[in-house]
């Protein structure tokens, strides 16, 4: 076959393709154990931080060793999703935690939320993924930014997309009100309507299913 034919250019190709396509099987076969043991510590670490939990170390089976002893985690299906809500185990008036799903402007904003038991507050806010961009809506993730969420009022009086706000309001000192970020405002905006919407969700999801009033 010649090297100046049109069989060879696309033989050549194919070949590369299955080369390079074979190698890439290979690498997520290999790896595929280790990213879903490292996504699950990242999970438990996330869940330790956002309900203040104490470990014995920091592997991956002191963190699983601390949610498994330290909080009840229960699965729902509730509106075509399943949820996780969590509790903290032998605790009358638990905070209740759940894992809450958004979107930023280039892609998922996933975190935990904990709230007061009777949804009035909320207690931590942290993130288990966010792909924004890097020094502007990526801050999102600081801890000064996260500090202002706790104790933070859930206005559940207000029309739904302002329970909480991010941002500037003409409310005269808002007790539902953080500051947003200095130059990502889009992502301030996103964050704020994905967790309003989430909250919503979740108070018909804690009604419905009752879940809080078997603790």
């Amino acid at each position: 076959m010649k090297k100046e034919s049109t069989a060879y250019t696309i033989f050549f190709i194919l070949s590369l393709t299955l080369f390079f396509g074979a190698g890439v099987s290979l690498v997520h076969h290999l790896t595929r154990d280790m990213l879903a043991e490292n996504e699950l510590m990242h999970h438990n670490r996330t869940l330790i931080k956002a309900f203040g939990l104490e470990t014995q170390g920091s592997s991956a089976a002191d963190y699983l060793e601390a949610v498994e002893n330290k909080l009840n985690i229960r699965k729902v299906v509730f509106e075509n999703r399943e949820w996780e809500v969590y509790t903290l185990k032998d605790q009358e008036s638990s905070p209740v935690g759940f894992v809450f799903k958004g979107r930023g402007i280039w892609d998922v904003i996933n975190g935990i939320i904990v709230l007061e038991h009777d949804l009035q507050k909320m207690l931590s806010l942290e993130f288990l993924e966010q792909h924004e961009t890097p020094g502007l809506g990526a801050r999102i993730e600081e801890e000064w930014f996260k500090e202002k969420f706790k104790g933070l009022k859930v206005d559940w009086d207000n029309e739904k997309k302002h329970r909480i706000i991010i941002g500037t309001t003409a409310q005269p000192d808002p007790e539902n009100q953080v500051d947003s970020i200095t130059g990502a405002t889009q992502t301030s905006q996103a964050l704020m309507d994905s967790i309003n919407r989430e909250l919503d969700a979740f108070k018909r999801l804690i009604q419905e299913k009752q879940i809080l009033d078997r603790d």
